[in-house]
C-alpha cells in the first residue's frame, strides 16, 4: 500500500469516526446534604404523582407532573401542584412514575417550578435520610378545593315563628298540660261557689 491510500484509508476512519452517532452524555452532579438542597430550593414537598404528561411545543424535550401533596417543608400553598422535568434522565430529567411518592427539591424558572435529579428529588422510599434532615413537615390545605365533610358547621336557623325557641310548647301533650294548668284553678273556684 503506496502512501497515497495510506493517508486515504485514514481519512476515511476518521471520517466514519466523527459521523458515528455518539454516546449521550450522563447527568453529571453534585449531590448536596437535604439542609443545603432544601436551602437552595424554592419549595420542598412530598407529593404523590397524579398525572405525568409531555409539554408540547418546548425547546427541549420536557414533562409536565401534577402531583397531590402529602406533605410540605417549602414554598407550598396549595394541595396539588406541577412541577416540569427534562423527559430525558441524561438531561437530569426525573423519570416521575404515576401514583409514586416522591420528596421533591424544586426551585422556580420561568416562573414555574422545575425539578432535576441534580437538586435531590427522589422517591421517597429512598429519601429516609432527607426524611430525618427535614423533620415532619405540614399539610398544605386549599380552602379552594374543601370539601363538604370538612366545612364548618352551618349557623343554626332561628325559630320560625320568632322569640325563645327553649320556651315555646311544641307538642300536643305538653299544649293539654298546660291547659289542664289553667283549667285547674277555674274547676276549684267553681265548686267552691257551687259548694257556698
Amino acid at each position: 500500500m503506496n502512501h497515497r491510500a495510506r493517508m486515504l484509508a485514514a481519512a476515511l476512519v476518521l471520517t466514519a469516526a466523527w459521523l458515528l452517532p455518539r454516546p449521550a452524555a450522563a447527568c453529571k452532579c453534585m449531590l448536596v446534604p437535604p439542609s443545603e438542597a432544601a436551602a437552595q430550593a424554592s419549595a420542598v414537598f412530598e407529593g404523590r404523582v397524579v398525572e405525568v404528561a409531555d409539554v408540547q411545543g418546548a425547546e427541549q424535550p420536557r414533562r409536565s407532573v401534577t402531583l397531590r401533596v402529602v406533605r410540605g417543608w417549602k414554598g407550598m400553598q396549595s394541595e396539588r401542584v406541577v412541577v416540569t422535568t427534562a423527559s430525558d434522565s441524561a438531561a437530569c430529567g426525573i423519570d416521575f412514575a404515576r401514583d409514586q411518592n416522591y420528596l421533591v427539591y424544586a426551585s422556580m424558572q420561568d416562573g414555574a417550578l422545575t425539578a432535576n435529579s441534580c437538586g435531590g428529588t427522589r422517591l421517597s422510599t429512598e429519601a429516609e435520610e432527607d426524611f430525618k434532615a427535614l423533620g415532619m413537615g405540614w399539610t398544605p390545605v386549599d380552602p379552594k378545593t374543601q370539601d363538604s365533610a370538612t366545612k364548618p358547621a352551618e349557623k343554626p336557623e332561628p325559630p320560625a315563628r320568632g322569640g325563645c325557641a327553649g320556651c315555646a310548647i311544641s307538642s300536643q301533650r305538653d299544649q293539654r298540660w298546660a291547659l289542664a294548668w289553667l283549667l285547674l284553678p277555674a274547676l276549684w273556684l267553681t265548686r267552691r261557689r257551687r259548694a257556698r
